[in-house]
């Protein structure tokens, strides 16, 4: 678990009042074997306490006033299927299967659609593709309640890196604005040309917003649901 992944969690519970969070499924089977991730946990146990600390599973949701947010992934560790089980089946686990636990997280408001990949990988995209295909978001959250064609924002996993990111699932969504984080400084070919390319070619008028030009991004959205994007500059 890389430290940017987790280190800024003592600033949010310092300055946040924080009633729930969700961890990655991880905590019986594979803790120890992330000493700084084991640290911020207790730590996140300690400040809201154990009963307000939840496993992040797909097909679960937060509902609020005009709102919702959407676990589409990561599958039960019990399915084999899941990137847990690929995790915990591995004698040295890799830095792409530790990263592929993370979910791919469906948001709205007021009808601006958001998702969210973090660092899962191509198959946790390809699992949203053909659970979306089945109907299974439908039977789940509602019929509508999850609609992944033309969305609003896309946030590309792994700072938009061709390896993590798949041209299906680009041209499936169809982002009308694209947010990548990455560094100024960033030396792994990140993001990938490929990536926004193929965004760029699936909505014309995409734009591509990244925090090495813009630092924070945040989408303003108001009682209509209209839009405005504007950068920590600008803010």
């Amino acid at each position: 678990v890389l430290e940017e992944h987790v280190l800024s969690l003592s600033n949010i519970l310092d300055n946040f009042n924080v009633k729930s969070a969700f961890v990655p499924d991880i905590v019986s089977e594979f803790l120890d074997n992330f000493p700084l991730y084991k640290t911020q946990y207790e730590m996140l146990l300690n400040k809201i306490g154990s009963s307000k600390v939840k496993r992040i599973k797909a097909l679960e949701k937060i509902s609020f006033n005009d709102g919702l947010l959407a676990f589409l992934t990561p599958l039960d560790k019990l399915n084999e299927n899941s990137s847990y089980s690929q995790l915990f089946s591995a004698k040295t686990p890799t830095e792409e299967q530790v990263n592929n636990i993370s979910p791919i997280i469906y948001f709205s408001y007021k009808g601006v659609r958001f998702v969210f990949s973090n660092f899962a990988g191509k198959s946790q995209e390809q699992t949203v593709l053909e659970y979306d295909k089945v109907s299974a978001y439908d039977k789940a959250f509602g019929k509508g309640a999850i609609n992944l064609n033309d969305i609003d924002f896309l946030s590309l996993s792994r700072n938009g890196s061709s390896s993590a990111n798949s041209v299906e699932f680009i041209e499936k969504v169809k982002a009308k604005n694209l947010l990548i984080s990455v560094s100024g400084n960033n030396k792994n070919g990140c993001p990938s040309e490929k990536v926004i390319n193929s965004a760029l070619i699936s909505y014309k008028d995409c734009k591509v917003h990244s925090t090495a030009i813009k630092g924070d991004i945040c989408a303003y959205i108001n009682a209509d649901g209209d839009y405005v994007v504007k950068s920590q500059k600008e803010i």
